[in-house]
């Protein structure tokens, strides 16, 4: 995988992965309000963009820092990995973007470097390689898609027993 600054002829093509594969926060529009940031995009072999993540640069006193975008939760990576069937090979997909982006960051001598990594990353093995500290955090996501009746059906017996013990005592849930 070769890392390097977005090509301005693959911005709409960025934007297209960052569509399927990222979120908005990825996107140039999005990433355009910011004067500090950097797209660079993820190229394959062949020199096909496939996929990408942004760095917000500032240098603070005597410190030069990469952070999170304000306002955006993570920096990516995203990337294409529609035609990977196999879960070993997409496992093996993420280590090589992983380990180019590791590699990228320690070739760019900052100060300090901070960043969330998009939620689909699960393998930070390649920042322990280049000697980064890396600081797990989790985020819990909550399907919505369930009606009430059926998160209520979801719960057991006795648990739906206490929720009408309490809502008979005039609290409300």
């Amino acid at each position: 995988m070769i890392i390097r600054p977005l090509d301005k002829k693959d911005i709409d093509t960025y934007d297209n992965l960052c569509l399927r594969f990222g979120t908005i926060f990825n996107s140039s529009a999005w990433l355009r309000i910011f004067n500090d940031v950097q797209i660079f995009g993820i190229y394959d072999e062949s020199g096909t963009l496939a996929g990408g993540f942004h760095l917000f640069s500032r240098k603070l006193a005597f410190f030069s820092v990469i952070r999170d975008a304000p306002f955006t939760p993570t920096t990516g990576p995203f990337y294409d990995d529609s035609n990977v069937t196999k879960h070993n090979y997409r496992l093996n997909l993420e280590k090589k973007i992983i380990s180019a982006l590791s590699e990228f960051l320690t070739r760019r001598k900052m100060s300090v470097i901070s960043l969330s990594l998009s939620r689909s990353v699960i393998d930070t093995q390649p920042f322990f390689w280049q000697n980064f500290k890396v600081i797990a955090q989790y985020t819990y996501r909550i399907p919505l898609a369930p009606t009430e009746e059926e998160i209520w059906e979801s719960f057991s017996r006795k648990k739906r027993q206490n929720i009408k013990k309490v809502e008979l005592d005039f609290l409300t849930i």
